[in-house]
């Protein structure tokens, strides 16, 4: 069976309505599960998680779920996520704007 945000719609939002507000307008837990791509097309691994600014209400980043040879390639070490220099570091790496508190 194929997995997709109509399938992961517990509330019937998506439905065969006018009014539905998707796929403009997405919940996040009918993303989870989605597959993400690079520009070149390259499958970066799947979406676990969305961790939230609570002081900006913004989506921070999409945590990923890669396999590696045999699906061993998950991590069980991550970093130390609210600290301000990994958070610094990442956004430099990816070019985006970052304003520590």
């Amino acid at each position: 069976m194929e997995t997709n945000y109509l399938t992961r719609d517990s509330l019937g939002m998506y439905g065969k309505s006018a009014t539905h507000p998707g796929p403009a307008l997405m919940g996040a837990n009918t993303l989870l599960g989605n597959d993400v791509y690079n520009k070149d097309g390259e499958d970066l691994g799947d979406i676990k998680e969305f961790m939230i600014d609570m002081a900006s209400g913004k989506v921070a980043y999409a945590v990923l779920s890669f396999a590696g040879l045999l699906g061993m390639g998950d991590k069980d070490h991550w970093p130390s996520m609210s600290d301000q220099t990994w958070a610094s570091g990442v956004h430099k790496f990816y070019g985006t704007s970052y304003a520590a508190e």
